[in-house]
């Protein structure tokens, strides 16, 4: 079954010179929500890596002294996590601040619509009642 990809069509249309945006209250509604579950979940996964680097003891012998790689691999993993450079902490914040700054960019463009399109805000108003 094919899904039909409506950011094609726009990238179609903008390649050969004729660029075109619709705005839809429903797709507003939908990517302000999906832009929260993204932040949502990378908050978590960062908490995840942070908890990885702080977990303690891993139970591979690293406080053993003769089993030293037991001890470099914990050390490794938790540069990995959130200590060393770059770590899975850092990567997900910047991937948390790129869906704040999307997220951002939707609300000041819907807001907009809102102030200057009375259908676009009649139907952005009765989807997200109705959706609450």
């Amino acid at each position: 079954m094919t899904v039909p990809n409506p950011v094609g069509a726009a990238v179609d249309d903008a390649t050969a010179g004729a660029p075109r945006l619709r705005m839809e209250p429903a797709a507003f509604l939908a990517l302000d929500r999906a832009c929260a579950d993204v932040i949502d979940r990378l908050t978590e996964a960062r908490t995840a890596a942070e908890s990885l680097a702080a977990h303690s003891p891993w139970g591979l012998g690293e406080d053993n002294p003769r089993l030293w790689t037991a001890s470099a691999l914990v050390r490794i993993f938790r540069e990995k996590a959130a200590e060393g450079p770059n770590n899975a902490a850092t990567t997900l914040d910047a991937y948390r601040t790129t869906a704040e700054q999307l997220r951002t960019l939707l609300t000041t463009a819907r807001d907009h619509l809102l102030r200057t399109d009375a259908e676009f805000a009649r139907a952005f108003r009765e989807l997200d009642q109705t959706s609450a």
